[in-house]
């Protein structure tokens, strides 16, 4: 049932009100003066306000302005039986939803009511949504503490002020568009629209007309003018994705935009100014592109003014559970279930994975864990068996992975796990202690946990079976 205020200090008017409206199927509460709404509304949650501009010791007009001001999506239909033009203009113009002079009838009020609630609701859900964007886009909403990660977003801070032109290269999943959306929030752009177009996904007479747009009668279908992305992005940032699958027709039509700062739309014959900040992004090497010639290497020059690589997960082991954890919480809120907590086998085996699809598979991953899990604890017997440890896999000469220098760093990275272990069971969990066995400092044995994933709050103090049998034999 919707809520609703109404504000009038005369009684009678407030049964009126009551009988016309209580089989409209509204929850009702009512304020007599402009400091009791004002209480009533900082202590709950009103869809509706019905207001009346005479009102004991304040101007119903001020109350509107104070309202609106302390939540502006709360609609507000003033009501008055003294109604001038000039207090329907003051109004509207502080944002009130309607305005209506008395007497009114049942139906009258009815319809402006349910407009002014689905006006609410609508401006609700616009808010929301743009927080969601707006948050999206934070560069601190961005999971990733390793070094690397930390280097990047400073070099984003760094850069996002300026209008430099962008090229962010990254495998496949490792959030490029994220970084983008983040070199935008940072950006004195930030109020203006961000535009993302994937480049790969349409053909290339369709690209050209998305990306520049065209006039009236331009090729067949064409039956009226359509704006294209980048007029759309004026004043704001473009995103370029998966830039590297531009045809040449296209590349050199984009060249000329980033020279000269201005498109011509598909058929037109007028060019027209553009002000956009570029960002491009690619999966794959441009500089390889170009040294194959399917890329105009004075494309890739103009493109990579400021070049920032993404990297992938296997070089940033130390943020897989982070990125656990964060996709676990977020599971549990979409749902609106508990967040399920991960053993730390389990979490050690994710670890221990090279995530191909970076961190779009890990959200695949854990979502298809908790959906899969029976308890409250994700175990490693869920992990599915292609994520097992590296040092557990059969290497196969001739395999991409068949390598010497690949074995040692598994068989370094495994013995280095087993030792720390071991310390650590030794110590009883005392990273101190286990610190004084290992013949470390603490500060570099913390070092070592964070970059092995042993450093997860749900692993201190709490070992399993394996771990120990692994770390006792390490002792014998």
């Amino acid at each position: 049932m919707p809520r609703l205020l109404i504000v009038d200090d005369e009684e009678v008017m407030q049964e009126l009100f009551e009988q016309m409206l209580v089989r409209e199927g509204y929850q009702m509460d009512h304020a007599y003066s402009a400091e009791e709404a004002l209480g009533r509304v900082d202590a709950g949650l009103y869809d509706l306000v019905l207001l009346d501009l005479a009102l004991p010791g304040a101007d119903g007009l001020d109350l509107l302005q104070e309202l609106k001001r302390r939540d502006p999506d709360l609609p507000a239909v003033v009501v008055t039986a003294y109604g001038t033009i000039e207090s329907a203009v003051r109004a509207m113009r502080q944002g009130a939803f309607d305005y209506l002079p008395k007497p009114f009838d049942r139906d009258e009020i009815a319809v402006v009511l349910e407009k002014a609630l689905a006006q609410g609701r609508l401006s609700r859900e616009v808010r929301r949504l743009r927080e969601a964007v707006e948050e999206q886009g934070n560069l601190q909403n961005i999971v990733g503490r390793s070094k690397k990660m930390l280097e990047l977003f400073r070099a984003v801070r760094r850069v996002a002020p300026s209008t430099a032109t962008i090229l962010l290269e990254g495998e496949s999943g490792t959030g490029k568009e994220l970084l983008a959306r983040a070199l935008h929030a940072e950006s004195p752009r930030k109020d203006a629209p961000f535009v993302p177009i994937n480049c790969s996904t349409l053909p290339e007479p369709l690209l050209e007309s998305e990306l520049f747009g065209h006039v009236r009668g331009a090729f067949t279908g064409a039956t009226s003018s359509k704006k294209g992305l980048f007029a759309e992005a004026h004043g704001g940032t473009i995103l370029l994705d998966e830039i590297g699958d531009l045809s040449p027709a296209v590349q050199t039509k984009l060249l000329r935009v980033l020279q000269e700062r201005e498109i011509k739309p598909v058929g037109g014959t007028e060019t027209i100014p553009v002000d956009v900040r570029v960002v491009a992004a690619t999966n794959v090497p441009l500089r390889a592109a170009v040294e194959a010639r399917r890329f105009r290497e004075d494309l890739y020059f103009r493109l990579a003014v400021v070049p920032l690589r993404v990297p992938p997960l296997r070089e940033r082991r130390e943020d897989i559970p982070l990125l656990v954890h964060h996709f676990l919480r977020r599971h549990a809120e979409r749902a609106g279930e508990p967040v399920k907590r991960i053993h730390p086998r389990a979490l050690e085996r994710l670890v221990e994975y090279d995530w191909p699809g970076n961190v779009r598979e890990v959200e695949n991953m854990v979502e298809r864990l908790v959906l899969f899990s029976d308890s409250f604890e994700i175990t490693h017997e869920e992990v599915p068996r292609d994520l097992f440890r590296d040092e557990e896999r059969t290497l196969v000469p001739g395999d991409a992975e068949f390598s010497l220098g690949r074995v040692a760093e598994r068989s370094s990275r495994a013995a280095e796990r087993r030792a720390i272990l071991a310390a650590l069971d030794y110590a009883r969990g005392n990273r101190s202690a286990a610190a004084a066995v290992l013949r470390v400092s603490r500060g570099t044995l913390y070092r070592h946990l964070r970059r092995l994933g042993l450093d997860s709050p749900a692993r201190r103090g709490r070992r399993s079976r394996s771990e120990k049998a692994l770390a006792s034999g390490v002792r014998r």
